[in-house]
């Protein structure tokens, strides 16, 4: 079974609002990308109450090289703006020979 990242479920902001109005602390563990801002909104609307980012390297070269792709800018304005919004925001940070 292969698990499906929270930003490709169209349900998200509907599974979001049934956990919230059970009770349960939402938390939204992700890479940041490509939910950006327009989906943080909705979701933090629905009961959203803090966001866990993932970041490969403290420095955008070693971090892109990790992730496969030039992430880590965008990655640093997606923490931009759970922190505009408001939301407590948690950092992962991924522990590997290259960092």
């Amino acid at each position: 079974m292969v698990a499906t990242p929270p930003f490709v479920r169209a349900d998200l902001p509907e599974i979001v609002s049934g956990a919230s109005r059970a009770g349960l602390y939402t938390h939204l563990v992700t890479a940041g990308l490509p939910l950006g801002n327009e989906g943080l909104g909705p979701l933090q609307a629905r009961g959203l109450r803090s966001v866990q980012l993932s970041l490969q390297d403290a420095e955008a070269g070693p971090g892109d090289a990790v992730a496969g792709t030039r992430a880590h800018a965008r990655k640093l304005a997606f923490a931009a703006d759970v922190r505009a919004l408001g939301l407590p925001l948690v950092l992962n940070v991924v522990l590997h020979r290259h960092n």
